[in-house]
């Protein structure tokens, strides 16, 4: 399994990386987009006044933006999913049903 030792650095405080990148991915819900796809509402300001990136989709705080260097695919946001909320499923790519996630096999399926 991909590992993932400083995601955290890339997704608090992270309005510059963020603004900066070409795409960007929410590692919650799998949503890809681009900066220009965000609002307002979709920056957290944290209490030092700096930005935290939300995703426009969900509103959770797990953007992670190409500036990072991390490649933004949905099989990178999965293995970053996987790893840092442990769950067994996550939003598929099209946005309809579920694809699960197998913890012993480290692979994702559509059979629970």
């Amino acid at each position: 399994m991909i590992k993932f030792p400083f995601l955290n650095r890339h997704t608090i405080l992270n309005h510059k990386e963020v603004t900066s990148s070409e795409t960007c991915g929410c590692y919650k819900c799998l949503h890809i987009f681009t900066p220009e796809d965000m609002s307002t509402e979709d920056w957290w300001e944290e209490s030092n006044g700096q930005l935290t990136a939300a995703c426009p989709k969900c509103g959770i705080d797990s953007i992670v933006g190409s500036a990072s260097g991390y490649p933004i695919t949905h099989e990178v946001l999965k293995a970053m999913h996987a790893e840092k909320f442990g769950l067994y499923w996550a939003f598929a790519r099209d946005g309809q049903g579920y694809e699960f996630y197998d913890r012993k096999t480290g692979t994702w399926s559509e059979e629970k």
